[in-house]
């Protein structure tokens, strides 16, 4: 059965104002390709953070952050396609990824967003002389609890 005669027939008739031919055969019920596409740009961006030794993620590495990782890479002054709508993604992935602290060596205080808070993830600085500079150094390692 053709879909000119399912329409003749009434057979796909429309649903909430949309054409149900049209949901069924070409959109595959996506309202928003936009935030689909940016969906899957995120998925990308998730898989070169966590498998950095894929061909893609060597191969995006040397071009693009030959000197940092991925989370800190820039655009660059000429970005492929590919490697522009990936940061697009990144930038999607950063709104929902929170940073595990480990034992906080790997992670400042001051520059890094490490907070669990939905606004600015990181303290407000104080003007404190020897302030600390790693999570680390607020840890008491031997009681593994709080220092300060």
């Amino acid at each position: 059965m053709g879909l000119q005669r399912w329409k003749e027939e009434d057979l796909l008739g429309g649903v909430g104002g949309h054409d149900k031919a049209k949901v069924f055969f070409g959109s595959l019920g996506f309202w928003d390709m936009e935030l689909f596409n940016l969906a899957l740009l995120a998925k990308q961006a998730w898989r070169l953070l966590q498998d950095d030794s894929s061909l893609s993620a060597r191969v995006l590495k040397a071009v693009y952050f030959p000197d940092t990782d991925f989370l800190a890479a820039e655009i660059g002054p000429s970005p492929s396609r590919i490697w522009r709508s990936i940061v697009e993604g990144r930038e999607v992935l950063r709104g929902g990824l929170i940073r595990r602290i480990g034992t906080g060596s790997s992670t400042n205080i001051w520059s890094m967003d490490w907070l669990p808070t939905s606004g600015l993830r990181r303290p407000v600085p104080c003007n404190q002389a020897n302030r600390p500079q790693l999570v680390s150094d607020l840890i008491d390692s031997s009681i593994a609890s709080w220092d300060r």
